[in-house]
């Protein structure tokens, strides 16, 4: 008894709440499926946050901007390369 308690310990302390939303219907045959789709909510989540930030720092930063240099990159034109 005392073993299981020591391994459940460690679960209990780092577990994080799943991000799922209301109509995800748990599937018995893939129990992982759950966590993998909380996590992958997650990361997009987070990204999203870093990516709103880095828009806000870049435009403040274009703010004292005198002149701006715009590229396009095209490959339409690219052939291919013969063997």
């Amino acid at each position: 008894m005392r073993y299981i308690i020591l391994l459940l310990l460690p679960t209990l302390l780092y577990s994080e709440e799943l991000d799922l939303p209301d109509s995800f219907e748990a599937d018995p045959e893939r129990p992982d499926a759950a966590l993998s789709f909380s996590a992958t909510r997650k990361y997009y989540k987070e990204k999203d946050e870093i990516q709103e930030k880095y828009r806000l720092r870049l435009s403040e930063a274009l703010n004292h901007a005198d002149a701006a240099e715009i590229l396009l990159l095209s490959f339409s034109n690219v052939r291919e390369i013969p063997e």
